[in-house]
């Protein structure tokens, strides 16, 4: 493989979640660089404080990829990773949607053909669940006015609602035991376990912290979005992380010549792993069989115009001789 680039998008102030979410994206970015043995990797990132590429927008996201497809970097030599934790997974990034359109979208999909993009599991939040919300939101005690157009990619009111979905789910277990009156540590043992929430598979660990879900996007033959992977990391089983291939390689690798590029090119980054051409092995040789012919031509060709002007010379001469002895002969 040419080279690996990972581009990470960060939050100017990711919260502590995020610092979590971020570090089991880490463990779970670990397992794929694994799973293909991918150790030549080049890691492209921004933080606060240093900006190395900067993709807070789909606009900047499809300029990033226009670059890449003008430069030649999206040959099946190249495999690009953008993480992301919006839960929208790929999404149309190559369309142009700028009043004006550039025309360049054919090129922005050329390189968006080699991305993948890792993210969280997608809400299950449905579009009743968020008009409740909203209908709540406006009743005593809240009494908002302005609580309308709630995005559960964005807001917390997906994990809010699961967090009291978990509440009543340990609740409800602890009574099941018998056992009552319980003190919040001791609730949060009976948290332990499973279910389908609104922000997705929510997975609670022995140490009572949430197990995330990730998701690897890429574009199929259609060009629509699929899922490739699916990355859970298992607390309860020694910190182990599961990687599922939900597609087979034939459809995950298409893009990429139908398998996984190699951890480095055939021929290595500077081509010295090939073995070198006839002519490369034998430049001098073949330098000489080159030349030595040529310059043969030249200096028959120049020899054959000096015969030639020499035989005019001689022909010339015989001509103007018999006219001098016909003229004394006259005198």
């Amino acid at each position: 493989m040419g080279m690996l680039l990972v581009l990470v998008r960060v939050t100017r102030r990711p919260s502590g979640r995020q610092v979590i979410q971020m570090m089991s994206q880490a463990r779970a970015l670990t397992l794929l660089f694994e799973r293909y043995q991918w150790s030549e990797v080049a890691v492209i990132y921004y933080t606060q404080r240093v900006i190395v590429v900067c993709l807070e927008s789909n606009e900047m996201r499809r300029n990033l990829m226009i670059s890449i497809a003008e430069q030649g970097m999206d040959t099946n030599d190249y495999v690009w990773l953008m993480i992301e934790t919006r839960k929208l997974g790929f999404g149309d990034v190559w369309k142009d949607t700028k009043p004006i359109p550039d025309g360049k979208d054919a090129l922005a999909l050329r390189a968006a053909r080699k991305f993948f993009v890792i993210d969280c599991e997608p809400v299950n939040s449905s579009a009743q669940f968020v008009a409740d919300v909203e209908a709540k939101m406006r009743e005593p005690p809240y009494n908002c006015t302005d609580c309308d157009g709630i995005d559960p990619t964005v807001s917390q009111v997906s994990e809010l609602a699961d967090a009291m979905m978990l509440y009543a789910v340990a609740l409800n277990r602890s009574l099941a035991a018998g056992l009552s009156n319980l003190t919040g540590s001791e609730l949060a043992n009976f948290s332990t376990g499973q279910f389908e929430g609104f922000s997705g598979t929510v997975i609670i660990n022995e140490n009572s912290t949430r197990d995330p879900v990730f998701l690897v996007y890429g574009l199929n033959s259609s060009n629509q979005q699929i899922v490739m992977l699916k990355i859970t990391e298992r607390t309860l089983e020694s910190g182990s992380l599961q990687i599922e291939a939900v597609q087979p390689p034939s459809v995950m690798w298409a893009s990429h010549g139908g398998s996984p590029p190699q951890n480095r090119p055939p021929c290595d980054y500077d081509g010295s792993a090939c073995p070198p051409s006839f002519v490369e092995k034998y430049l001098a040789i073949t330098l000489v069989a080159v030349i030595v012919p040529i310059s043969l031509l030249i200096v028959a060709f120049l020899i054959l115009l000096r015969y030639r002007k020499l035989e005019e010379e001689r022909l010339n001469d015989l001509c103007e001789n018999p006219v001098r002895n016909f003229e004394e002969k006259n005198y």
